[in-house]
């Protein structure tokens, strides 16, 4: 908010409130206060489980190596058919996480990734963050989602902890 006082002088309050008192005083409270999907608690956010996140223990694959699973991917994500869902899956060590890491770089470089979330046997945890932690990335990545996302959250403060993600209270974040 900018104004301009009677004495000529501009004065910016982008939020809170500014005061200013000579003889009479004068209360100007700005009740935009930015985007409410920041003020999340940090801790329900699982930071570390971003596909850019530095705490990542997900490295890309190398280049040449599973060059036709990744294509495979990518040609669905360009064109899905219909199948709405793409389930990696293979043993321990097989580099799923990799491909996944991969194809999310991929699609970030090409402005088609609106959210990841990787998990991490040293952060057991984040599967608790999972739903708001998607949810506080698609804002991010669709700005226009944010009033909705948080009328949720102020109905149920807790459902960005919510233990069962999936379950009737976490998928209506989401959804």
């Amino acid at each position: 908010m900018t104004f301009t006082t009677d004495r000529s002088s501009t004065i910016n309050a982008p939020s809170g409130t500014f005061n200013s008192v000579h003889g009479n005083q004068t209360n100007i409270t700005n009740q935009n206060i930015g985007p409410k999907i920041f003020y999340w608690p940090r801790e329900s956010i699982a930071s570390g489980a971003f596909y850019d996140s530095a705490s990542s223990s997900s490295s890309p694959c190398f280049p040449g190596t599973r060059e036709e699973i990744t294509a495979l991917i990518s040609d669905w994500i360009s064109n899905p058919n219909g199948r709405l869902l793409c389930w990696l899956r293979g043993h321990a060590g097989s580099g799923k996480s990799a491909i996944a890491q991969t194809i999310s770089r991929r699609c970030a470089d090409a402005g088609q990734l609106a959210a990841a979330f990787f998990c991490s046997r040293v952060n057991a945890d984040h599967g608790r963050k999972l739903v708001s932690t998607i949810a506080f990335q698609l804002t991010r990545s669709f700005p226009s989602l944010e009033d909705s996302i948080h009328a949720v959250v102020e109905g149920d403060p807790q459902i960005s902890t919510e233990l069962y993600p999936f379950s009737s209270k976490g998928s209506s974040l989401i959804l």
